[in-house]
């Protein structure tokens, strides 16, 4: 529904996107969860657990340029984003 996918989208931000040195996850409020991000091929590059986080940056200064996947799981669910990385 509607509804559900303007949640999922209204759940967390990344900025800036494209991104350069870094990310910011901006969740609309303080979450339990995982953070993962994988390639295209499906290989995940970064994984980090976060607890009652409402923002996080995460460095990018080792990964290539290209787009990437950034999920979000939690026991509600996988919540992903493109995430492009210059």
């Amino acid at each position: 529904s509607l509804a559900k996918e303007e949640e999922v989208f209204g759940l967390f931000e990344l900025f800036p996107n494209p991104a350069n040195r870094y990310v910011t996850i901006k969740f609309s409020k303080p979450m339990n969860g995982q953070i993962i991000i994988l390639d295209l091929r499906g290989v995940e590059i970064f994984q980090q657990e976060i607890t009652k986080t409402n923002q996080l940056i995460i460095p990018l200064n080792n990964y290539q340029s290209g787009s990437y996947v950034l999920s979000f799981k939690n026991e509600e669910g996988v919540f992903s984003k493109k995430l492009v990385i210059d």
